[in-house]
């Protein structure tokens, strides 16, 4: 229902005016008025109760319900007025009432009331009220009747005992009153119905109006609230939140406080904007704007006229460029759109000479209305050597001059006229061309091949006798033939220049020019040269001996690369049977085959691998007969001799085995897991041995027993080492068997995993052995689904494992293997992997605990070395530190035993990953592995070490860090560490490795750093010798970057340096290759040398090592 504007107290609407700029009035809903029903009803008809009357009492009738006039108006009217009557309570029940979105409902009031005092009667006076109670009831539904609710007071809510303040006399007198009252609703509940009861007054209701209070809807700030309902209490307020109106854009979110008295509340909050093309009107309204108008940004401002050579139509961000006419991408909206200059005028030559020329040329006649006006030099057939000044593009002189132009050539040059719309505009640029030819400067002749051989390739030429004594250097281009993109350039002071890096058989194309002080002449013819193959062929294979069980064959080396050969590699099958072809390999010209089958006709060929070119062709086939099987007239003397020898032989080989089983299984209870292999024989030194098929062992014939099928001197079959490869033995298992303790998993406890490995999750559990405490364990857990190959690897690393007893070499205490899944049980290293743990406790230890954990590393390879073991992969990631810090040495699964040939021993791999940041170079380049390489690792571990687990040579390419290490490179000493430690480091990277100390020179060198730590104070300084190029010129002294350019003979960039602002050294020694790339100088070779030239400076001026290794030198 529609109501009446609320009326607000004069001093509320005064200060409400004061502190809100908006002043809308509120608004209420009527939901009840007595005095509209009157007109629409014939009565009103409300419930009314009445209290019965005392005999002799006047009669209590309760609630009347009457007509009255009131200022013209009809109004029906309800009266009770029984003040003769003792304990009168007469209830009068308005409808049920829907709440509606109130919160709050307000009742308003009018009545007479008479007064008490004009009855004479003393009873009647004391029982005489001038009040009554007004009461309400919450109700979900309108369920009320003539019972129900009960009419007392302790059904009922009540809301005020209602006294008069105007009491009439006579009925002639009336004087009306009007109250009004608010109840806050609770909020699960439809409706209410409210009740007055009258306790002896004499009353009537002239009105009753229920109602509730809004604050009405309202547009402000360009934000649209709703019409909304006041709060459940006085002074309470009411958020409600608002939207943009049309074509706005909200900001922040938008709200607005409605007050209890329906008034909203000051300004609201948040922020409405009006879109692009949008104008503001009056805070309300966002209109679009007219044709012609544009408005770029957000907000209320008003549009603005289109600038010159463009329009648009309505509501318009921006305005469009008409036809040929076009706006930068840098230009502000509100600038004129604008034309590509046209082409540049009267272009000449000012000057020339026979390598250079000056051209200059004036303005173009229309510049398109801006003031970005430059120009752009393409010059067709002039090299990459060719030399721009004062650049070649993005320049706004209208000179320029071109240096480096080869002799006897014609270039055209052609101008382009540019400025901001050029590259928006989608047509090609004006310009002007000019015709250049150059005088020949005179030509290289003659190139020839003076000499060649397997690392060294030597050409000359001659010179016209008029260029002699100007020829300042000489340039020469080589590629292989059909590569010409792959093209490089050396330079020669002589009339002569020796290759040393290149590819044999293949043919090479060389051309060669002279530079005087005029410039670089032209080209000599191109000069072919074919490589050949210096390790292809071995020669005069033969035969040198043969007998029953051997072939000894021989063979010779060309003189020419004898010095580079590395090792020999020997094939040889039966004839025509490819598929059986054996190979042996040997550092000897010589080799004994033992593994043949007699009568047979066998082929024998032998290649070479050489350190520069690495494996050459396969010689000539050899071919060779083997013996016929013996006679079966053998002597009986040989009969009898080989009896006794075969028994003898038996008899060591059981007193052997009882020996191995009693020194391996003191506690086995079964036979099968105690069998040991029969003693092997030691390789001859002299020759490379290769072993006979499986059935001429003796392993048929022993209960299931198996051997090594390469004996290793670490075995119990020999006294010079303790360590066996597991590699050797015929039946993986048997090593397993022999070197591991087999756990029982219902003793183990997993209690969480770790990390994961290569085989499959890392855990940390409980084992709990019958007799032993219980202890915490790492468990290696093989992975579902792994092959068998997986399978047998994952127990090689444990056979390798269980072979080592050392307090800084992880400790297996055993496998399971009878039941899935297979795991193997080490000690738990409480604080995981080194390089980890230094990462996340960064600068938190001294330096005695670094040295000490370096004492550790290094005593735990010791006693792996004197076991006659190499590690190969030994990094801070595959070290383990326990809860007291003690390092152990662990991950053995790139580990092999030494070779006995040596003392350095050496292990030759045939494939795989290196790790190349931790390993020797020799390892690298011939795959060979010694402890010695292993001493060059610990140097690795070291530096680790004492930069808390940063990456080795930090994000170099592995091919850099090979290249970088091998010209000299070492790791500078990382922050705060003593000179003492680094030098340590140093000696551990000696190139040559007979140089490196022993380990156990290194763990007594650290002994006496921690017995004397005064020796650890001095720090070790940057050595820029460690990492620099010898023969690198100083780079200290240059003054300018024109004769750094100079010096290195990259002259030709100088007008791009000058184009990027780098006029100093101080500014190019930051230079990285990213910078190369964006100044246009995109030849890879360029950017080495130049690179290369940059670091040298910066190393010899005393920052090298200061700067980010990312912008080290490119090797």
């Amino acid at each position: 229902m529609a109501g009446d504007q609320c009326r607000i107290w004069p001093p509320l609407l005064i200060g409400y005016i004061l502190n809100s700029f908006f002043a809308v009035y509120c608004r209420e809903v009527v939901l009840l008025d007595s005095a509209v029903d009157s007109v629409q009803k014939p009565v009103l008809g409300w419930t009314t109760y009445k209290s019965d009357s005392k005999n002799g009492e006047n009669e209590n009738l309760g609630w009347m319900e009457a007509t009255v006039n009131k200022d013209g108006e009809t109004l029906k009217t309800y009266s009770s007025c029984y003040v003769k009557t003792s304990n009168v309570d007469n209830w009068l029940r308005l409808p049920y009432i829907p709440r509606g979105e109130a919160n709050s409902l307000h009742i308003s009031l009018t009545f007479t009331m008479r007064k008490c005092s004009k009855l004479i009667d003393s009873t009647n006076l004391q029982q005489c009220k001038e009040t009554f109670n007004l009461y309400y009831f919450d109700a979900g539904s309108d369920f009320a009747n003539a019972l129900r609710p009960s009419w007392d007071a302790l059904t009922y809510k009540r809301i005020d005992k209602i006294a008069a303040d105007k009491l009439f006399v006579d009925n002639t007198e009336q004087e009306y009153n009007e109250e009004s009252r608010q109840i806050a609703l609770t909020s699960n509940v439809r409706g209410v119905y409210f009740a007055i009861q009258d306790e002896g007054g004499c009353v009537t209701l002239v009105r009753v109006k229920v109602y509730y209070i809004t604050c009405p809807n309202i547009t402000v700030k360009f934000g649209f609230f709703p019409e909304t309902p006041t709060g459940d209490r006085d002074f309470s307020v009411v958020s409600q939140k608002g939207t943009c109106v049309d074509n706005a854009t909200q900001k922040t979110e938008l709200s607005y406080l409605c007050r209890n008295d329906g008034m909203w509340y000051d300004f609201p909050k948040g922020e409405c904007v009006c879109k692009p093309g949008f104008q503001g009107l009056e805070d309300t309204k966002c209109t679009a704007c007219p044709a012609g108008t544009y408005k770029w940004s957000e907000g209320s401002d008003a549009c603005e006229d289109c600038p010159s050579y463009s329009n648009s139509t309505e509501g318009s961000a921006e305005c469009m460029c008409q036809p040929k006419y076009y706006r930068s991408p840098g230009d502000p909206k509100s600038k004129p759109c604008t034309q590509p200059p046209s082409a540049p005028q009267n272009p000449v030559i000012e000057s020339q000479t026979a390598t250079s020329v000056t051209l200059s040329w004036t303005h173009p006649a229309d510049l398109g209305n801006r003031q970005d006006l430059n120009y752009r030099i393409v010059c067709q057939k002039c090299s990459g050597d060719v030399l721009f000044l004062p650049g070649w593009t993005g320049f706004n002189v209208t000179r320029v001059t071109l240096s480096r132009l080869e002799g006897g050539k014609t270039y055209e040059v052609i101008i382009y006229s540019e400025n901001g719309v050029t590259s928006v505009s989608g047509t090609q640029a004006q310009s002007v061309s000019v015709n250049i030819v150059t005088q020949s400067l005179g030509k290289v002749m003659n190139v020839r091949k003076l000499s060649i051989g397997p690392k060294y390739l030597t050409i000359g030429w001659d010179i016209p006798s008029s260029m002699k004594s100007r020829v300042l250097q000489y340039q020469i281009r080589y590629y292989p033939r059909g590569d010409e993109a792959s093209a490089i350039m050396k330079y020669s002071l002589t009339q002569n220049f020796t290759l040393t890096e290149f590819m044999l058989q293949t043919e090479y194309i060389f051309l060669v020019r002279g530079e005087t002080q005029e410039g670089w002449g032209e080209f000599s013819d191109p000069f072919a040269v074919q490589t050949g193959n210096y390790g292809s062929t071995i020669v005069g294979v033969r035969r040198i001996s043969i007998g029953p069980k051997h072939i000894t064959v021989a063979w010779d080396v060309p003189q020419s690369i004898k010095d580079y050969v590395l090792r020999y590699e020997v094939r040889y099958s039966p004839r025509s049977q490819e598929q059986n072809m054996v190979s042996a390999y040997t550092t000897h010209q010589n080799l004994t085959i033992t593994d043949f089958i007699l009568d047979t006709e066998y082929e024998i060929q032998v290649r070479c691998e050489t350190s520069n070119t690495g494996w050459g062709e396969l010689s000539e086939p050899l071919i060779v007969q083997t013996g016929q099987k013996e006679s079966a007239s053998t002597p009986i003397g040989i009969i009898v001799g080989s009896i006794v020898a075969v028994i003898l032989c038996m008899a060591i080989a059981t007193i052997m085995i009882i020996i191995l089983l009693r020194r391996n299984r003191p506690n086995c209870s079964e036979k099968k897991d105690c069998d040991a292999y029969t003693h092997g024989v030691q390789a001859d030194l002299a020759r490379v041995i290769q072993y006979p098929p499986l059935e001429h062992h003796l392993n048929g014939g022993y209960g299931g027993l198996t051997m090594p099928l390469f004996p290793s001197p670490g075995s119990v079959h020999s006294s010079v080492r303790t360590y066996v490869d597991p590699h050797t033995y015929e039946d993986p298992n048997q090593a397993v068997r022999e070197f591991t303790r087999e756990i029982d998993a219902c003793h183990i406890t997993i209690e969480s995993v770790i990390g994961g490995g290569e085989f499959g999750d890392v855990c940390k559990g409980k084992l709990r052995m019958p007799g032993h405490r219980e202890m915490n364990v790492a468990i290696k857990t093989l992975k579902p689904g792994a092959t068998e190959k997986n399978r047998l690897d994952f127990l090689t690393e444990a056979s390798i494992m269980g072979q080592f007893d050392d307090p800084n070499v992880i400790f297996l205490e055993g496998v399971v293997t009878k039941s899935n899944p297979i795991m193997i049980v080490t000690e738990y290293m409480a604080n995981g992997s080194l390089d980890t743990f230094l990462r996340n406790n960064d600068g938190k230890f001294t330096i005695i605990q670094l040295v000490g954990m370096m004492r550790g590393v290094a005593s735990g390879m010791k006693y792996l070395s004197e076991m006659g073991f190499v590690h190969r992969d030994l990094a801070a990631r595959n070290i383990l530190v326990n809860e007291n810090l003690v390092c152990k040495v662990a991950d053995f699964g790139l580990s092999r035993e030494i070779e006995s040939d040596t003392t350095e021993g050496a292990y030759t791999t045939t494939g795989g990953k290196i790790p190349v940041r931790w390993t020797a170079p020799e390892a690298i380049a011939f795959r060979k592995f010694t402890s010695a390489s292993d001493v060059w690792s610990y140097g690795v571990v070291m530096w680790e070490i004492v930069s808390y687990g940063e990456r080795p040579y930090y994000n170099w390419s592995n091919q850099d860090v090979i290249k970088a290490v091998e010209k000299g490179y070492r790791l500078p000493p990382p922050m705060d560490c003593p000179e003492a430690i680094h030098q340590l480091m140093l000696d551990c990277w000696q190139k040559e490795r007979s140089h490196r100390p022993k380990l156990g020179q290194i763990v007594k060198t650290l002994d006496k750093l921690i017995r004397a730590p005064e020796l650890l104070r001095k720090q070790a300084k940057p050595r820029p010798h460690n990492f620099i190029d010898p023969s690198s010129p100083d780079m200290s002294s240059l003054l300018s970057v024109e004769e750094w350019l100079q010096t290195i003979k990259m002259e030709r960039y100088l007008g791009l340096f000058q184009n990027a602002g780098l006029t100093t050294m101080d500014k190019v020694r930051h230079l990285t290759v990213r910078d190369l790339l964006n100044m246009g100088i995109s030849l890879v070779g360029h950017q080495k040398k130049i690179m290369n030239s940059i670091q040298t400076f910066r190393a010899q001026t005393g920052d090298g090592l200061q700067q980010n290794m990312a912008q080290a030198a490119l090797v």
